[in-house]
């Protein structure tokens, strides 16, 4: 007796639902008779305005047929009105109400703001909150009963399957009408989860009983979703898009029985994109191009790991680019088409969809197809540049976005780089393709050009530190190598940069400065690794001839640099074209420390007169700087050059060949003529300084003077023997008096012009 009462009982059930939720559809909406009752207050207080205009006619006057008019104390009042229900449902239930913003009003009436009615506490609970417990209620009763008698053996699979379904389709019903009645995210809420009955019904149907074939499940999925798509895009429901399309998705996740082929998945998948883009044509609703997006790469993930890549990577990979491109479409085609901004969902699932392309064709193609992967990089480059473009042309309002594409091509023009070439070709074409982006974006004045350019050198700059810096293991010809070739083009790519940029100030300010600031600091470095790569220390001839030649070219190239770059431009500039000569400095006192390691003649070697190079070469690129620094940089080379006169004459006493006398003795001249070269070298510096009207070389001379006293009375004074002494203090006198002698005649030559 109780098998035949079950399908009564459900009967009865769906009925009462059904009845439940016509009643409630046919129940008038409390929010529809608040606006029916603001529009008839906002019309009574129309009608009295109008009466009190002038020319209008007053209460008690006498109409032009000769009839009385009412009184004011005839008229119907809001309480009379609501006091007699029977005028409120003159209006019929669904006669349109018009807003009173849009009915005409008089010449310098304003309009009234209609009543607002706030729904209270109580009606909300009652009748919002109430109603969503209830149904929730329902549906789980529901699904308790159902699942007894299912346990019981009550219900057999065909009747559960349609039981399903019915219920999937009811509950379309229904949340539809509800949503139209004024409960839109309950109703949506409603619809999604009748798609999703319907979806289940089919997975069971199909998985579970089989009561239908997989072909016919696929087949029945691809019309629920197509029928929940447009039910989303005719009644404007974004939930029940989401929904429908995601029950879409997992769909071969649900029906098929094993991994199965890429090329079954993937038309599949196509199939739904479709779907999907139609709906983001009619529809700007975010996130479903997302969606499409994470279905595609967990797919792509699940069948790699079933089938290992295995297969005919040729053919896959066509599948891969099918896929990559059905997602792309959908986050770049929509937008330009509607002629609005692309979101940031569209802009991270692009940009994600280029990531995922590139990941899993490395993943099937490196490294036997290479070239093809690169290849296929440069045609996704070549599609964000059209995008770009097209987004640009189509909505000008989204300029950041059509930057983020061009961007998001330059990655992938990286890509394509890394990928396609290998060895020192790779830096090579980073370097020249970095040139090519600024000059691109100097045209074209997009930030973002003129940022991915210097990023690509930067890659350059990456790959040399961390791949190619065992090529300085070699001991190879100065600038005549390979080595220096690679490691100085992004040098040189920068400076090329430096001077694009510097047409596009307003773009990028003091960016040309940092940039070619870069190179110029970067290109000695190259210089001094590939002159000093390879040397031994036991070298000694060779290491010496190197560090001079090093130095004598630092020089050179930071003088031409100051002269050409830091001349007549502003501060920025002149700091940067500073580096190199500072640089040169550094090796000069490398020099200075080490240069002397086998005998030579003082003041004509190697060491030495790399050194004068580089004093002359740093006087040079003093010139070049502001007046105000212009003296206090002048006096770094004439220290330096103080430095190496006395390293020189120390080493020529520590390494001169020995004849006949000791090696103390020898040390003991070079003493001396340390002494007496101070002395000369203080004069010289008063005497130019009387010549050229500087201070500074005056007080650089009379400090060097106070320090050659000194070294003599305190040092020289208690080693030296009677014959050198008297010598030293006769010659250190008569400097001392000739420049006492300069100081008295300029200051009588002052006096007399005075």
């Amino acid at each position: 007796m109780g098998v035949f009462l079950i399908p009564i009982v459900c009967v009865a059930l769906l009925g009462t639902i059904g009845w439940a939720l016509f009643k409630l559809m046919r129940m008038p909406d409390s929010s529809r008779i608040d606006e029916m009752n603001a529009s008839i207050d906002a019309l009574r207080e129309r009608v009295a305005m109008l009466e009190r205009q002038p020319g209008t006619q007053r209460a008690g006057a006498v109409h032009p047929t000769g009839a009385a008019q009412p009184t004011g104390g005839m008229q119907p009042t809001h309480a009379s009105m609501t006091e007699q229900p029977h005028l409120a449902p003159m209006l019929p239930a669904d006669a349109p109400t018009s807003p009173p913003s849009r009915m005409p009003a008089p010449a310098g009436v304003a309009r009234p703001a209609p009543a607002r009615r706030d729904v209270s506490l109580e009606t909300f609970l009652g009748g919002r909150v109430m109603l969503v417990a209830g149904v929730i209620v329902g549906l789980f009763g529901i699904a308790f009963f159902l699942k007894y008698a299912i346990e019981h053996g009550w219900i057999g699979p065909a009747l559960r399957v349609a039981m399903g379904a019915l219920a999937g389709v009811a509950l379309l019903v229904g949340g539809d009408r509800l949503r139209r009645r004024g409960y839109d995210p309950f109703g949506q809420a409603l619809m999604g989860c009748g798609l999703g009955a319907v979806y289940l019904s089919n997975y069971f149907a199909s998985t579970r009983y089989g009561l239908v074939g997989q072909s016919g499940a696929f087949l029945a999925a691809a019309a629920i979703t197509a029928a929940g798509a447009a039910l989303a895009v005719i009644r404007s429901a974004p939930a029940l898009a989401f929904l429908g399309f995601l029950g879409g998705y997992l769909a071969p996740a649900l029906l098929a029985t094993s991994s199965g082929e890429l090329g079954g998945l993937t038309g599949w998948l196509l199939v739904i994109d479709a779907g999907v883009l139609v709906v983001l044509m009619l529809r700007a609703w975010k996130g479903l191009d997302l969606l499409a997006l994470l279905a595609t790469l967990l797919y792509f993930i699940g069948w790699f790991d079933a089938s290992g890549g295995s297969g005919d990577a040729l053919g896959d990979s066509g599948y891969l680019a099918a896929l990559v491109a059905a997602s792309l479409l959908l986050s770049l085609l929509p937008p330009i088409v509607r002629r609005e901004a692309p979101g940031l969902p569209s802009l991270a699932g692009a940009a994600g969809t280029g990531l995922f392309g590139m990941l899993a064709g490395h993943a099937l193609l490196f490294p036997t197809w290479r070239t093809g992967l690169g290849a296929a990089a440069l045609v996704l480059g070549a599609v964000y540049v059209v995008a770009s473009r097209l987004l640009a042309a189509r909505v000008p309002a989204a300029r950041d976005a059509s930057e983020s594409l061009l961007g998001l091509a330059v990655a992938a023009l990286a890509t394509a780089i890394g990928i396609a070439l290998t060895g020192n070709a790779v830096s090579l074409a980073l370097s020249a393709t970095g040139v090519a982006v600024v000059f691109a974006g100097t045209r074209t004045r997009q930030r973002v050009l003129l940022a991915g350019g210097i990023g690509l050198i930067t890659l350059a700059f990456g790959d040399l530190m961390l791949r190619r810096l065992g090529m300085f293991s070699s001991v190879e010809t100065p600038f005549l190598n390979e080595r220096f070739v690679v490691f100085a083009c992004p040098c040189v790519a920068l400076l090329v940069c430096g001077r694009l940029l510097s047409r596009t100030r307003d773009l990028v300010p003091e960016g040309s400065v940092l940039v070619s600031a870069a190179g110029l600091w970067a290109l000695p470095l190259v210089v001094c690794a590939d002159m000093m790569c390879g040397v031994r220390l036991d070298e000694v001839a060779g290491f010496e001839h190197r560090l001079a030649a090093t130095t004598v070219v630092l020089a050179l190239y930071g003088a031409v640099v100051a002269r050409l770059i830091g001349a007549g431009r502003d501060a920025s500039w002149r700091v940067a074209a500073a580096g190199p000569i500072a640089m040169a400095m550094l090796f000069g006192v490398w020099l200075v420390l080490a240069g002397h390691r086998m005998p030579f003649v003082p003041g004509w070697n190697l060491s030495f007169g790399a050194g004068l190079v580089l004093v002359v070469a740093s006087l040079a690129a003093a010139a070049s700087v502001a007046p105000a620094a212009r003296e206090a940089l002048h006096v770094l080379p004439l220290l330096y050059l103080f430095a190496l006169i006395t390293a020189e004459i120390h080493a020529w006493g520590v390494q001169r060949p020995l004849s006949d006398f000791t090696r103390q003795e020898a040390q003991f001249t070079a003493v001396v003529w340390i002494s007496i070269a101070w002395a000369l070298y203080a004069s010289a510096l008063v005497a130019a300084g009387f010549w050229k009207r500087r201070a500074g070389l005056r007080w650089l001379g009379l400090a060097v003077f106070a320090l050659t006293t000194g070294k003599v009375f305190f040092f020289d004074l208690a080693r030296l023997q009677p014959v050198y002494r008297i010598g030293s203090f006769l010659a250190l006198g008569a400097l001392l008096v000739a420049a006492s002698f300069l100081y008295q005649r300029a200051r009588r030559s002052d006096e007399l012009s005075a």
